[in-house]
This record gives structure tokens, sequence and C-alpha cells, in this order.
């Protein structure tokens, strides 16, 4: 174990979770949102990339000529190389062409490299190709450490023991929790804990259509950040009550209303919570459950895609004759 690097790691601890949590005005339930933007590298991510370094520098996994790899569509891949620059040593990420142009310069300023895989793989996504590039650096590179978010536990424990306690100390009850899911880290941290606080609660997953977290039908993504090319092991999908699939252009509308009502300038995993959350608090018989929506980013990543009219009409098309919201596809998960 390398106490220096530890030291260093020490000086951003204060700068993650304790994030705020705002009061939506809805007439169908008690909505939070937590606004998990504000804090250090304005991600959600953040919380999963520092337990996973911490830990590894623990177990003299991460040492100070390490190089941290990990494939990233953008939020852990800024988490982890901005707590690397702090610390001191390298990271080098592997994106693909759904990464936001601002989080890919970013992500240039800060990593020590940044591969770009053009090239999409069988799936029509780029998931699979970009881990076949991080066997090659393993490969490739002098002493690498990969984060692995899909299959490192400190992911989603990360959240089993900081998030899911502030949500905990928010409210006496919970009825529902929406949050949407990619590599599913943080719903099943969540779950897990907050099902041992709340055995009744209702964990609802919003996922994207064509995306495999719920065996949907495959079909090309546009919207970075969330869903996955790859169908997660049954146990991470254990705690989750009901899968909500949304279509593109309805987690544009939900993102962008989550902004014009609520003046929360939040990304797309953030309307798409919001988007499956205001539709299904309607349909319940009782206005007064309490209710969570996790917001995982800041909107500021997404100017030039989600929040602009011309690249919503070019890449994703015109919205559906549906109502704002309203759900593709929603069903019970049975694990």
């Amino acid at each position: 174990m390398d106490k220096s690097l530890l030291d260093r790691l020490a000086r951003i601890k204060p700068l993650v979770g304790h994030t705020p949590t705002v009061s939506l005005s809805q007439p169908f339930s008690r909505t939070w949102a937590k606004l998990e933007y504000c804090q250090f590298t304005e991600s959600i991510k953040v919380r999963a990339a520092l337990r996973i370094v911490e830990k590894a520098i623990h177990r003299g996994d991460i040492l100070c000529n390490t190089t941290v790899i990990e494939s990233t569509s953008g939020n852990f891949g800024l988490a982890l190389a901005n707590i690397c620059r702090v610390i001191g040593i390298s990271f080098v990420g592997v994106v693909d062409p759904n990464i936001s142009p601002s989080k890919e310069k970013l992500l240039r300023l800060l990593a020590h490299r940044v591969v770009k895989v053009e090239q999409r793989d069988e799936t029509g996504g780029y998931l699979l190709n970009r881990l076949r590039e991080i066997e090659h650096l393993k490969n490739t590179l002098a002493h690498v450490y990969h984060a692995n978010q899909y299959e490192n536990a400190d992911n989603y424990m990360a959240y089993y023991h900081t998030l899911a306690e502030e949500i905990i100390a928010l409210t006496p009850t919970l009825e529902y929790l929406f949050v949407s899911v990619s590599t599913c880290g943080t719903v099943r941290g969540l779950s897990k804990r907050l099902k041992e606080h709340w055995p009744k609660l209702k964990i609802v997953a919003v996922d994207v259509e064509g995306s495999q977290v719920f065996g949907t039908t495959r079909r090309k993504r546009n919207i970075s950040g969330m869903g996955s090319s790859l169908k997660p092991a049954p146990e991470v999908l254990v705690g989750i009550d009901r899968a909500v699939i949304l279509s593109e252009q309805d987690i544009v509308q939900g993102t962008r209303d989550l902004h014009n009502f609520h003046n929360i300038f939040a990304g797309p995993s953030s309307g798409a919570a919001y988007a499956a959350a205001r539709q299904i608090m309607r349909g319940e018989s009782s206005t007064d459950a309490a209710t969570v929506i996790v917001c995982p980013d800041s909107g500021k990543d997404y100017i030039d895609t989600v929040y602009d009219d011309a690249w919503v009409r070019a890449i994703i098309g015109e919205r559906n004759q549906s109502y704002p919201g309203d759900i593709t596809e929603s069903r019970p998960v049975n694990c």
C-alpha cells in the first residue's frame, strides 16, 4: 500500500457526496430530485471512482507507477481522470463517438491518453469493441489497473455506503426510487441498502430502447450515458421491481421538461428518470407517495446534443405523438 497516494486522495474526499436534494412541485406525489452533479467532477460516477481507486490502493493494485485504464461513455472516465491527476498517476480512457464533444475535450485535457473506438461492434454499438481495446491495453502497457466498472464490486458498494445513506437521512418513508441504468452499479448498490431499510420500497430502473440491460430488441442508440450493449448477470438485477423502457424522443422531452418546469438543468439520465416517475406516479392511487429520482449529471455536457433542436431532429427525429414521458415498455423484473 502506497500511503502517499492515500494522503493525496484524502484531499478530494470531502468534495464527494452530500449532494443537495430539491423538492419538485408535482400534483401526484411527494418527489425529491437528488442532484448528483453538484459535486467534484459534476457527476454521480465520482462516488464509485473514488471507492474503486481507494480500495485498489489499499490492496496494492495501484502504485505510484500504475496506469489506470477504463472503457467509458464520459462521466466515469472523467471522474477517474480527475482522481488520477490529483494523486499523480496516469489514466487512459477508451471512448466512442457517442461521447459528447465537451466531455471528450475535457477528458483529453485530463487524461494521459484517450483512445477513441470508431467502429461499431456486432451488437450495433461500441461497447464490445471498447472492451476489446481494454484487453489490448492490458497486454501492451506495463503496470496497468483496469477499474472495470462492469464487474468491480466496489462500483455498486460505493452507492451502498454513501448515496443510499444520504437518501435514508432525507425522509422517514420512501415508496419509490427511480434511477436510470447503464452498468447498473448505482441501482444495485441503492436497492441493496435501501431495501434493508425499507423492505417494501419499489425500485424502478429506467432504460432506453435498444439497450440490452433488460433484453429489449437491439437498436442503434444515440444518447450517451444510458443503456448498455451487454446484459448484466442476474444477480445485478435482483433488487429491481420494475423496468421502464423509454424511447430516445421521450427521454429528450423528459430532460427538457425537468429543466423547463423545475429549473433542473440535468442530463438525459435524469430526464429519463423524471419522465418515468411522472407517468407511473400519475397512475398511482396515492397522491402522497414519497418518491426520489436520481439526477446523475449536469445538462451542460449535452448542450450540443439533447438540448440542441437541430441535433435532435437530425439524429433522433421528431417526438412521436404519445404524451411526453409516455412509457414505451414497462414490466416487472423477475430474477
